[in-house]
């Protein structure tokens, strides 16, 4: 039995697919064009990981690659008039949307064994008080 998938189009006919998480190390998996060059932007609420792999960037592909693998929201508004309003991002036909910037997870320490050093935990060498 096969699990239906549901589809959903945007306004310019584009297929939009359930947002997933995207750890900000996988995010930096994606810095180069030798693989997907990923980049996220910080819009509304919600900072977006794109796929700029096919993006044509009028800075040429320095400029894409310089903004790979990170949150590169402050580098676009730094560019002022020279990008248009950030939103206009997810309008553009080469510019995929992959999912959602999360912050890793935790990473968890095994847990310490109790120090020798605590005093309920040191063994008693003295001789008890007659």
């Amino acid at each position: 039995q096969q699990q239906q998938q549901s589809v959903f189009l945007d306004s310019y006919g584009r297929l939009l697919q359930d947002d997933r998480e995207v750890t900000r190390s996988e995010l930096a998996t994606h810095a180069e064009f030798k693989d997907e060059l990923w980049t996220a932007l910080t819009i509304g609420e919600e900072t977006i990981v794109f796929d700029i792999t096919e993006y044509d960037h009028e800075g040429g592909e320095k400029k894409l690659e310089d903004a790979g693998g990170i949150n590169a929201t402050e580098e676009y508004l730094d560019a002022g008039d020279d990008h248009p309003p950030i939103a206009d991002v997810l309008l553009e036909p080469n510019i995929v949307r992959i999912g959602i910037l999360v912050d890793d997870p935790p990473t968890t320490m095994p847990s310490e064994s109790p120090s020798m050093s605590e005093p309920s935990m040191m063994p008693s060498t003295s001789e008890p008080s007659k």
